[in-house]
């Protein structure tokens, strides 16, 4: 959409959330790097988009990532 300012990543320990913010400032690729996962870990990420007004969408569907260890 051409009204989109960014983005927000929440990460989750679990299926379903709860989920906390993991981004400082909103975000404006549509890829991001987690560089806080920890090794042998399992995160749920949902993303939401930010509008030019500072309105803030529901949640994206939700995908999980298994960090393998280092």
């Amino acid at each position: 959409s051409s009204n989109v300012s960014g983005y927000n990543i929440y990460r989750g320990a679990q299926t379903a959330g709860p989920y906390t913010k993991i981004n400082a400032f909103p975000v404006a690729a549509t890829t991001y790097t987690d560089a806080a996962a920890q090794a042998r870990a399992t995160y749920y990420y949902v993303t939401t988009a930010l509008d030019t007004n500072n309105n803030e969408s529901a949640y994206s569907n939700e995908v999980h990532a298994v960090i393998p260890f280092p």
